[in-house]
């Protein structure tokens, strides 16, 4: 009877699902921390979106924290502000400078009359404009920076337009151009916004003041550089299960140990010189159709000793337990040997309310403890994703063990077992109570 109620009381004392518990090695007293996810606790995660997060302090009481995209927290390009000068090709046109006098004619027809005017000793000087071959291709750019001799200590207006053909031009702003110096001091205004982005390829500054005469010495183009930031994805091969064939198509199939909230995908080709189309399906169980995700273009090529191989492949983020990949035979198919798949994902952010003392662990497919999850404006009021990149930061500590190996099947049910052996050890400990009793009534 003891055994009995010691197997009740551990059956009520027991969780159902022995989580993985990681340290969170937070080394200051602040109130507020930042942990970035490890793909371990990705692996132990028995839950999409990671639903089954819990961070206890030193009373095993659960914290508050939110869970944070990398995306929403770091930026993702870096904007550089770049100059780029052009080469100067002075041009020259003649204006009328002065009339000496204007001979007006009248010719009346039967349908029409015609006027022609002509000048006296018209006198011409030649006026210079300035033209710029931006090339076929080039950054889109809205400001100049020039500087110039002539016209020291006088306002000078200009025009710009833009040409693709040398013959149509179009307007695309005017601005003034000032060098003045007086006591010491100096006043210099050499920029020109535009009224719009400049893509086409020639480009004129003119004088608006043909009695302006100045010479370029210097022009440089401003523009903005966009390039995108190396992101830390991290990686994970998943084992290959079967391969078909079905008429033209190749399928191969492979299965995800963990819930990986995939966003890129690494398709290893076996063959060097290979240059095919995959179709990437999905599904979560084995009854279920497969889901097309995307269709992409591979190829592993092999110039000069050295190895060439398309980028990595971009999709929607999509957490699934088999993945599938199909070649078609008549657009490049795959040989004998079989591809190797990675799937790729960027960490969650977690942001933490160290409440209480340490040390705080992470427990990662909890199913006893309330998970604590909040929103972000909880703890950081209002949001910004710089106010989190300043929080401190907690590393995560590996668990000293592997707590599953396969997040999708369901964990061993620990109360079920206990349940029916109780059950059976009860029944039991009845049945020897009642052959205990009937055997001294038998005796007396």
């Amino acid at each position: 009877m003891k055994l009995f109620f010691t197997l009740i009381a551990t059956l009520v004392f027991t969780g159902t699902i022995q989580a993985a518990n990681f340290t969170l090695e937070a080394t200051n007293t602040e109130p507020l921390y930042q942990t970035t996810l490890t793909k371990a606790v990705y692996e132990q995660s028995r839950r999409d979106h990671l639903n089954d997060l819990a961070i206890t302090n030193a009373y095993g009481e659960s914290v508050p924290y939110a869970l944070l995209p990398y995306q929403k927290v770091h930026l993702q390009t870096k904007v550089t502000e770049k100059s780029k000068p052009l080469v100067i090709f002075p041009m020259q046109k003649k204006a009328i400078d002065s009339v000496g006098g204007l001979n007006i004619q009248l010719n009346h027809r039967k349908h029409n009359t015609s006027v022609n005017v002509t000048s006296v000793d018209a006198k011409t000087i030649p006026k210079t404009y300035y033209l710029f071959d931006l090339g076929e291709k080039h950054p889109a750019f809205k400001k100049l920076t020039i500087d110039w001799q002539g016209q020291e200590g006088s306002l000078l207006t200009v025009k710009v337009i833009t040409s693709n053909n040398l013959k149509d031009w179009s307007p695309a702003g005017q601005g003034a151009l000032l060098k003045v110096s007086a006591g010491g001091q100096n006043i210099t205004q050499n920029g020109i916004t535009l009224d719009k982005l400049i893509k086409a390829r020639y480009l004129q500054i003119q004088p608006l003041d043909t009695a302006d005469t100045f010479k370029l010495t210097s022009v440089n183009i401003e523009f903005n550089q966009t390039e995108d930031l190396t992101q830390p994805i991290l990686w994970q091969e998943i084992s290959f299960s079967n391969r078909a064939q079905d008429n033209m198509e190749t399928h191969i199939d492979f299965e995800s140990a963990s819930r990986l909230p995939t966003t890129s995908l690494n398709i290893s080709l076996p063959q060097i010189n290979t240059i095919t189309q995959v179709t990437v399906l999905t599904r979560n169980h084995q009854e279920q159709p497969w889901r097309r995700v995307t269709k992409a273009s591979l190829y592993r090529l092999n110039k000069q000793g050295k190895d060439y191989a398309n980028q990595n492949i971009r999709i929607n983020a999509t957490t699934a337990r088999y993945w599938r990949l199909s070649f078609n035979q008549a657009k490049g198919g795959i040989g004998k040997d079989n591809p190797q798949l990675s799937l790729g994902w960027l960490p969650d952010i977690l942001v933490w309310n160290a409440r209480g003392s340490g040390p705080f662990n992470l427990l990662v497919g909890e199913d006893s403890n309330p998970i604590n999850i909040v929103p972000v404006t909880n703890l950081l009021n209002p949001y910004e994703a710089k106010k989190v990149r300043q929080l401190p930061k907690a590393t995560i500590s590996a668990p000293p063990q592997e707590a599953n190996l396969n997040a999708w099947d369901s964990p061993v049910d620990y109360k079920y077992f206990l349940l029916w052996g109780g059950l059976f050890l009860g029944v039991l400990a009845l049945a020897t109570m009642a052959y205990s009793l009937l055997k001294s009534n038998s005796k007396t």
